[in-house]
């Protein structure tokens, strides 16, 4: 049986009687009769499925050819997947997008970047500074979104890029600016829009001063994949993704600013380059796994004489309860008093305070500051420290392609051995 409707033609939002002006996008007489049929046509994919049927076959991917980027994503972008990519003003996005599409591009992939910021005169300014000259990648400026899924339409666009959400609007809209209900509906229909013609979409959303993404929080439920891109303490770019319907969130991808764009961050090669194999006394190397990336970390102790019994400990970059403990069970397991000394500890890369994964890295400084003993800048010690004084590993590290050696220790009482 059908039953009558009413429909904007605008906003095309939904009305179960007429009115004479749509209260969503305050459009006049733009309200249409329209029929439903509840017998709906129900397709194979509307009914329940056993899951052992279930395809697994394995995703599409697009690779960037940018090592960062694909580590992030998991090898690629998901083909047919809905991206966010968000960030601080200023941070590159639109420069790292370029690299991105001019990477992707090509006669059978074409590449359709959307702007509703810059023109397309900027937008070409940009690309002779980095060196992007591809036949391949078409720039639209435009901030309609029918206007924008026509020339989809007349186009063989395989990749979309929207630069910015907040700046696409509906037909009937005027603003500069999308409100957070416009977002939202423009989101809905991009996702569904591209979904059902196979098209790769990277959204870019803006950020607020909480540094959360602009407009409802429920943007980020609806894609598949939400990437932050922002500044480390050390000027660094970090891209780092939130969610990721295909792949995992742990790893991070690294870059620094140069003047045609960005460079990758081989952080292994960097820490071996400055260290250059040298010996120090009370400095260790150390390394955390994040993800597919392993990241070296320079530990630096100091133990001095105090003039109190009981020695101070400080730390920079460290957990001070994390310090005590481990003092704690050098002084039970080993029987090393620390009476009359202070202890300093520093820790200058910027990653998370406590780190249980460097005890060992940490013991090894204070034992090598106590005895005056040096200890090579490529040897890397690592694990988790107990009370018990066993050292627990989860697994061997990824370091083979580097010059450096990891230490492998059972106890404290070997690492103490290996110092003294």
């Amino acid at each position: 049986m059908a039953k009558l409707e009413y429909q904007c033609s605008s906003c095309h939002h939904k009305f179960v009687k007429w009115t004479g002006v749509c209260n969503r996008c305050k459009e006049w007489n733009s309200i249409k009769e329209i029929i439903n049929s509840d017998n709906e046509i129900i397709s194979s994919r509307n009914l329940p499925q056993k899951i052992s049927a279930l395809s697994t076959s394995k995703e599409e991917r697009i690779k960037t050819k940018i090592g960062e980027v694909d580590r992030v994503l998991g090898s690629g972008f998901c083909r047919g997947s809905v991206n966010l990519l968000s960030g601080e003003p200023g941070v590159g996005k639109s420069t790292l997008l370029l690299k991105v599409v001019n990477n992707i591009a090509c006669p059978s992939h074409e590449v359709l970047y959307v702007s509703g910021e810059e023109t397309i005169e900027q937008i070409s300014s940009r690309a002779v500074r980095l060196g992007v000259d591809n036949n391949s990648i078409n720039i639209l400026y435009e901030r309609k979104w029918n206007h924008i899924k026509r020339m989809i339409e007349l186009s063989r666009v395989k990749f979309l890029v929207i630069d910015s959400i907040q700046t696409i609007n509906f037909e009937s809209e005027e603003s500069s600016f999308s409100s957070q209900r416009v977002i939202k509906d423009l989101t809905q229909e991009i996702l569904e829009f591209v979904k059902t013609r196979g098209i790769t979409c990277l959204i870019i959303g803006h950020i607020t001063k909480d540094g959360n993404i602009a407009g409802p929080k429920l943007l980020e439920h609806m894609v598949d994949v939400v990437l932050y891109f922002y500044k480390s303490k050390d000027k660094k770019r970090v891209l780092k993704a939130n969610k990721n319907r295909f792949g995992s969130t742990d790893s991070f991808g690294l870059f620094e600013m140069v003047n045609n764009g960005f460079k990758e961050i081989n952080e292994l090669k960097s820490f071996i380059d400055k260290y250059n194999s040298k010996s120090y006394i009370g400095r260790v190397t150390s390394v955390i796994e994040n993800g597919s990336r392993v990241l070296p970390i320079s530990i630096e102790a100091l133990v001095a004489k105090s003039s109190s019994q009981v020695g101070k400990r400080i730390c920079v970059g460290y957990d001070l309860k994390r310090l005590n403990l481990l003092v704690a069970i050098i002084e039970k397991r080993l029987g090393i008093k620390f009476d009359f000394k202070d202890i300093y500890i520093q820790i200058e890369d910027d990653y998370k305070d406590i780190l249980t994964c460097i005890d060992t890295g940490v013991v090894m400084a204070i034992l090598s500051s106590l005895n005056n003993t040096e200890i090579s800048a490529t040897e890397v010690f690592s694990g988790e420290i107990k009370l018990s004084g066993i050292i627990k590993k989860k697994k061997e590290l990824n370091i083979d392609d580097s010059n450096l050696i990891e230490r492998s220790f059972s106890s404290v009482v070997d690492l103490y051995k290996n110092v003294s």
